[in-house]
């Protein structure tokens, strides 16, 4: 789901060679991550011009990372139709909210 966000705004800060993730394994055999970020969300914050898509080669979607935590789930395909579908909602949200303001 980061990795898709990523890809959504153009975030070229969290990449190939910069994960910004820290991997939290304290709550027994489950994990999760915390994302960090500093400034390179949407092109690098250059609002003024339009965003320049990045590619999954491009993000942390196609890393060693990625590999091994999907490498043995024999799910993945419906793994990744969720992950869409709920991608659609919460940029949809997302949207949304933003148009409020």
């Amino acid at each position: 789901m980061i990795a898709l966000f990523d890809i959504w705004v153009a975030n070229e800060d969290r990449n190939l060679n910069n994960y910004n993730l820290l991997l939290n394994t304290s709550k027994g055999s489950s994990f999760f991550f915390y994302t960090i970020d500093h400034e390179t969300i949407f092109n690098s914050c250059f609002l003024e011009r339009e965003l320049v898509e990045i590619t999954e080669n491009e993000s942390i979607i196609n890393t060693e990372i990625a590999k091994i935590l999907f490498a043995k789930n024999k799910k993945i395909n419906e793994i990744v139709d969720e992950l869409i579908g709920n991608f659609y909602l919460c940029t949809g949200q997302c949207e949304d909210q933003s148009n409020k303001h």
